[in-house]
């Protein structure tokens, strides 16, 4: 997300560019600018890891890691606009940056990049859902043909429906940097319904999805077991009463016999041997949900719900510090997002723990 700097308060969100020599600036480490040099570097390199270990290991390349591959080339994409904000916050915000073709790629990072990474996001929170809801169709019907269709899919449509909007701005609506005070901004004004309808579908939407997957989840699961749980007690009940009958030597009559049916014999099915291990399976996609959900309330949500109220009412404010904590928030999830892949997901655990092991045993060798 873009990063404002209007005095104390905050209008809109926007890009500010000043206008002073890169070569007359004078270099700072900020907090901001070492938080946003850890989080680049951090991004980067995790993102750039799990790519390397996705295209190079087939064992690793499921139909589900498909869609993970899909959002780390996002983030990747993503990332390429830090190092100015980078170099903006080394000097204190008297960097110069009057290029507007460097204004309509961060328009463009800001508006249909980042909603291709809500998207795929969204398909990763889904997809999760269906396998921990149905296994067995998730098994039967999931494909790395269905995965690359699904992924293309979204990177197609969010481009096909919010490029128009971004190059109209860049060609007709948008004021040049100079006339605009320096800031690099979208003209939402002109194309108002355009941007609130995009931002509905693309921001505000996918968003919903991700924090309402992880309850729909668990209160499906809990339901599920509650109901097997009432009906295992009910054949276990009969079964002690048809044992307790013979112990007691009480034969049914011939009436009692005639007029009730006789009870089913439940023959104990053994416990398959993958039981324990999908078990497990299914507590781990659901730890994974809870965390993607409680990702997607905390950093995405708050300046998903600023751009929007900005967007309906431009005459809104609020304090400056609390629109810097959502930005940073924000920018955090595309460090976060390899970390939470390399935990919850094992085959991408073990072989990055084996990679890992190889090349310690190299230089200890």
């Amino acid at each position: 997300m873009s990063e404002a700097s209007v005095n104390d308060t905050v209008t809109l969100p926007n890009v500010p560019f000043h206008n002073e020599s890169f070569l007359n600036a004078t270099f700072h480490w900020s907090a901001t600018a070492i938080f946003d040099t850890v989080n680049f570097c951090t991004g980067l390199l995790g993102n750039g890891f799990l790519l390397v270990l996705l295209l190079t290991n087939r064992q690793i390349r499921t139909p589900f890691n498909i869609y993970i591959l899909g959002l780390i080339l996002a983030n990747l994409l993503n990332i390429t606009g830090m190092p100015l904000h980078i170099l903006d916050a080394l000097t204190g915000g008297t960097l110069t940056a009057t290029n507007e073709s460097i204004c309509s790629y961060y328009m463009y990072l800001d508006w249909v990049e980042s909603s291709v990474i809500y998207c795929q996001h969204v398909l990763i929170a889904v997809t999760r859902m269906w396998a921990v809801i149905r296994p067995i169709s998730y098994r039967n019907r999931h494909s790395q043909q269905l995965a690359r269709s699904l992924c293309v899919g979204v990177w197609v449509c969010v481009h096909a429906c919010m490029l128009p909007f971004w190059a109209l701005d860049a060609l007709y609506y948008r004021r040049t940097i100079t006339d605009n005070g320096f800031v690099c901004i979208m003209n939402g004004r002109a194309q108002f319904t355009y941007s609130v309808v995009a931002q509905v579908i693309f921001y505000l939407l996918p968003i919903f999805v991700q924090v309402m997957v992880f309850p729909v989840v668990y209160f499906t699961k809990n339901a599920r077991t509650m109901t097997r749980a009432a009906v295992v007690p009910n054949e276990t009940v009969a079964q002690g009463a048809d044992l307790l009958q013979k112990q007691l030597g009480i034969v049914p009559s011939k009436h009692e016999g005639t007029s009730q049916t006789p009870s089913r014999e439940v023959i104990p099915h053994p416990i398959p041997k993958g039981a324990p291990r999908v078990a497990r399976s299914n507590s781990s996609g659901l730890a994974f949900l809870g965390i993607l959900s409680l990702c997607a309330l905390m950093n995405w949500a708050p300046i998903i719900l600023c751009y929007f109220v900005f967007t309906v009412n431009p005459d809104f404010t609020m304090p400056k510090r609390v629109w810097e904590v959502f930005t940073t928030l924000s920018s955090v999830q595309t460090s976060i997002d390899p970390i939470i892949f390399l935990l919850s997901l094992g085959n991408l655990r073990d072989v990055a723990v084996g990679l890992a092991r190889q090349v310690i045993g190299f230089f200890q060798a």
